[in-house]
């Protein structure tokens, strides 16, 4: 985004030019209200680390209902061990070690928001495994972002450089 001020504001936006005349007042008000827009969009901070618990929040929910669509069932046998050695433990939570590094900071998990980018993921060694599948060992993704995830991090973005909390 492009700005110009004088009589006839000028915004250069990508593949358009938006003008609009305002009496002197309204100029500075506008140029105030666009330059922080301008300011925001250059660091995105804020919102990229409400969307982390965003992101922990839905996924301690693909843990919960054991994916979306659906995990494969263990194997018979490896259920009945299972049951003896990890009673009550659900599919990917054995230990909990990669359930914990993709639903909460710190540990394994990788958080890292810089004011332009967003990165998240886990350090758990094995989690590819689960998230492709190998061998005899099934696709189980345990590390998800939904369409309708990266939406919510673009509209929370965009209210953030707008300025519109809460809309």
């Amino acid at each position: 985004m492009t700005l110009h001020f004088g009589k006839v504001t000028q915004i250069k936006l990508v593949g358009n030019v938006l003008y609009q005349r305002d009496p002197l007042s309204q100029r500075v008000s506008l140029r105030a209200r666009l330059l922080e827009m301008k300011r925001r969009a250059h660091n995105l901070e804020v919102p990229f680390r409400a969307f982390l618990e965003f992101w922990y929040e839905r996924e301690r929910r693909e843990f919960e209902i054991e994916g979306d669509p659906a995990w494969p069932a263990l194997s018979p046998l490896y259920r009945a061990w299972k049951a003896r050695h990890f009673p009550g433990k659900t599919i990917l939570r054995r230990t909990d070690r990669l359930y914990e590094s993709l639903t909460s900071p710190g540990g394994e998990n990788i958080a890292m928001v810089t004011p332009r980018t967003i990165r998240f993921g886990t350090r758990v060694p094995y989690w590819g495994h689960h998230q492709r599948g190998s061998g005899v060992l099934p696709r189980r993704p345990p590390l998800v972002m939904r369409p309708a995830w990266l939406r919510e991090l673009a509209r929370s973005s965009m209210v953030y450089v707008l300025d519109r909390q809460g809309q």
